[in-house]
């Protein structure tokens, strides 16, 4: 038996789009949700900043607008860029981290979306602040920021310690991934399992992050501070008012 210990999404690599049950479908439903604001704005070209292995870049570019997408993890921004090829995308990819986009500040994006609870991975509000600021430089005037945040004030409160992600037969083979999150008093310590049966072998991977608790009303005060306006808080699923769901999605205009 094997097992990984690391604190970083980047060394996850392949394993990361495990943690859906269909990884695929999970790309067009976020990218349609999205693009029901952004047909309302005008926007063609749209800067993922935290892409990861590109489940919001890839649904989009599905859909024709021009993506341009980084992450600060060289694996991850691979794999974006193979399934871009795979496809035939539009797809511009870079390594960077969002809280200091300087590989791309010869361009202006009609918006920029951090999505999948990438900021609340920072280690303080001070970082917070100085990824909003990086995001909002890149915008055209009257560009769109979209940002969306697991809301972990409500599972604290629902005490819910463990989340099954799935049990599947690959083949002759069987996943179970599953999740524990340890709600401590300022951040919530996620461990994600992979356990992986090979016959008669098992085989465990085993990864951990800590994420902030990050309110929609604090995420609200510092960026409008920053100059955005004309804020909205909606249900990341529905795209309706958000009301203490499981995921809020904060929308906003430079």
């Amino acid at each position: 038996m094997s097992n990984k210990y690391d604190t970083s999404f980047e060394d996850i690599g392949e394993d990361f789009d495990n943690l859906f049950d269909d990884v695929d479908d999970l790309s067009n439903l976020e990218a349609k949700s999205l693009d029901g604001i952004f047909k309302t704005r005008k926007v063609k070209n749209v800067l993922d900043c935290a892409c990861g292995t590109g489940i919001q870049t890839i649904g989009l570019a599905r859909l024709g607008y021009k993506l341009f997408a980084s992450d600060i993890s060289p694996k991850m921004v691979s794999l974006t860029r193979k399934k871009a090829l795979k496809e035939n995308l539009d797809v511009e990819t870079k390594i960077s981290d969002f809280t200091n986009l300087k590989e791309w500040k010869d361009i202006k994006f009609d918006a920029v979306i951090n999505c999948g609870n990438s900021i609340p991975l920072l280690p303080d509000m001070e970082s917070v602040v100085e990824s909003l600021k990086s995001m909002i430089s890149l915008l055209k005037k009257n560009g769109t920021i979209m940002i969306s945040i697991h809301n972990y004030s409500k599972l604290k409160k629902g005490g819910n310690a463990f989340l099954l992600r799935g049990n599947r037969s690959l083949n002759e083979n069987q996943e179970i991934v599953f999740d524990t999150r340890y709600f401590g008093k300022d951040r919530v310590i996620i461990t994600n399992f992979f356990i992986k049966k090979y016959g008669n072998r098992k085989s465990l991977k085993t990864y951990i992050k800590s994420y902030m608790y990050l309110k929609p009303e604090i995420l609200i005060k510092k960026i409008t501070q920053l100059g955005i306006k004309n804020i909205k808080v909606l249900d990341l699923v529905s795209l309706k008012k958000f009301n203490d769901q499981e995921w809020y999605l904060l929308v906003g205009e430079k």
